[in-house]
């Protein structure tokens, strides 16, 4: 709606994070509106996800960086209490030659002392393969900056092995398997991950989000290391 999307530009507007785009202006165009956006004149990428389409596996080293990026980024909007709640590829520019990585959409972000309980609203997920377990409504908790965790470790898992964690047909089943089941690491199916970055990726992909990392410094941190 007009009034969501004047939200989402006065958010954008406000914050002042390294890796995230931000519009230069909002523009009416009839009963349209539309963002011009800053960062992009010199900035030769493209989406995550059209690269992965391309190219399903991308280099253990390559995937740290824009992981630790990311991090980096997301520890910028858990400080100014903002819950991303939709990190996934196609969210993602990355820098065809750098690997520099910007954030591009904020539009479902909240504010942490607005942590909603995903049951008392109607999920409508734009991917449903990137929900965090308590985002799908069957948990009876409320959602928190640590469901941006898991969806960076679905990512990360993507990048680093080709494929999903899991596989599912219906919301029914991409429940089923972010509650209940284990995908195995991301080294069993690609054997040069090194192991302390497929340890990353299952803390980040635990369950519960008292088990996953409680700090996206801590993510950044182990991935610099």
């Amino acid at each position: 709606t007009p009034a969501h999307f004047k939200d989402e530009y006065a958010l954008l507007q406000s914050l002042d994070i390294a890796g995230i785009i931000k519009p230069a202006d909002l523009i009416h165009e009839g009963e349209d509106l539309a963002m011009t956006l800053d960062a992009l004149d010199d900035f030769a990428g493209e989406s995550l996800e059209f690269l992965l389409r391309r190219h399903p596996r991308m280099a253990w080293p390559v995937c740290v960086d824009i992981a630790r990026q990311l991090a980096q980024t997301l520890a910028g909007m858990h400080a100014a209490r903002l819950i991303h709640r939709d990190i996934r590829p196609a969210n993602l520019l990355v820098a065809r030659e750098s690997h520099r990585v910007l954030l591009a959409d904020v539009s479902i972000a909240t504010g942490q002392d607005q942590a909603f309980s995903s049951e008392s609203r109607t999920v409508r997920p734009a991917d449903w393969a990137y929900l965090s377990p308590e985002q799908t409504g069957r948990m009876n908790r409320a959602v928190d900056y640590r469901t941006d965790f898991y969806s960076l470790g679905i990512t990360l898992y993507r990048m680093l092995t080709g494929q999903l964690p899991f596989a599912a047909n219906d919301p029914l089943e991409w429940t089923h398997c972010h509650i209940a089941r284990i995908p195995p690491p991301p080294c069993d199916i690609a054997p040069d991950v090194p192991q302390p970055v497929s340890d990353i990726v299952m803390k980040l992909l635990a369950k519960l989000p008292e088990d996953r990392y409680q700090s996206m410094r801590g993510v950044h941190a182990d991935l610099e290391r």
